[in-house]
């Protein structure tokens, strides 16, 4: 029988995902993993490439979508984590949805670590800062 500290390092890693390139959940999980941690992805966006290319194709995962996948892992009680990292999120809608469950897990969670970084998304010519308040 092993204790809590003899585990595998859990995370949850909340960021977008681009089949061409090295961003967000691309780069994350592969060297969280090389590190020794366990990794649990959702992906907020499903890009052909990075918005840095002229053309960006794919999709963006919907604040529905993510509650549904957020209940699927409450009814299975695989919310327990050591760290949250967050990243590009695409819209508002989905950062409230992140930060309530972030919010529930830290309630059963009190050790837990949460890292994001500032998220700009460009618009023209204007540039919006979204975060989290948790």
């Amino acid at each position: 029988m092993s204790n809590k500290s003899d585990r595998i390092p859990r995370v949850l890693s909340i960021q977008s995902h681009v089949v061409h390139g090295f961003v967000g959940n691309r780069c994350a999980a592969f060297i969280l993993q090389l590190y020794g941690f366990e990794v649990d992805i959702i992906n907020s966006v499903h890009f052909s490439n990075h918005t840095g290319y002229k053309t960006v194709k794919g999709s963006r995962l919907t604040a529905d979508e993510l509650r549904s996948i957020f209940q699927g892992l409450l009814a299975n009680e695989l919310l327990e984590y050591d760290y949250i990292l967050t990243g590009y999120m695409g819209s508002g809608e989905l950062l409230h949805v992140v930060a309530e469950h972030i919010r529930l897990i830290k309630s059963k969670s009190p050790h837990i670590k949460y890292s994001k970084y500032k998220i700009f998304r460009k618009n023209k010519k204007y540039f919006y800062v979204f975060s989290l308040n948790i």
